[in-house]
């Protein structure tokens, strides 16, 4: 009985898992992390799976943990987050590999910047109809 359980521990210990990759700001990548997304193998910022930007972070940090992360054989999916993705373009132009998928996701504030001009709209579209 109990080497049937050190057989499963250690089948488990050695499974290759896929993991998600998340670039994006501070919200939205805690929610990611609330949902069970992150995970740290080391001390290190680059053995991470995720990445905060700030508008003080430097492009060349968010490219070069991009490439890292397109890099790494356990990567399936990589989120990024619009502002992110205007900072990426050039890269993700680059990448030619069909694994890691690359997602744009919107964030709290692309959303409302997106509503809110519709609702301009809608009230442009209302004043015309009234004249």
């Amino acid at each position: 009985m109990t080497s049937k359980r050190a057989s499963s521990r250690r089948s488990l210990s050695t499974d290759f898992r896929i993991l998600i990759g998340v670039i994006a700001d501070l919200e939205t990548t805690i929610g990611f992390l609330l949902a069970g997304v992150g995970e740290t193998s080391g001390s290190q910022q680059l053995d991470k799976n995720f990445m905060i930007v700030t508008e003080e972070t430097p492009a060349h940090e968010v490219e070069s943990f991009f490439i890292y992360l397109c890099g790494r054989r356990n990567i399936g999916v990589i989120f990024v987050a619009t502002e992110v993705r205007k900072v990426l373009t050039q890269v993700i132009s680059r990448v030619t590999k069909t694994i890691p998928i690359i997602l744009e996701i919107p964030t709290k504030h692309t959303i409302v910047q997106s509503l809110e001009s519709k609702h301009q709209a809608l009230k442009k579209h209302k004043l015309r109809d009234i004249d």
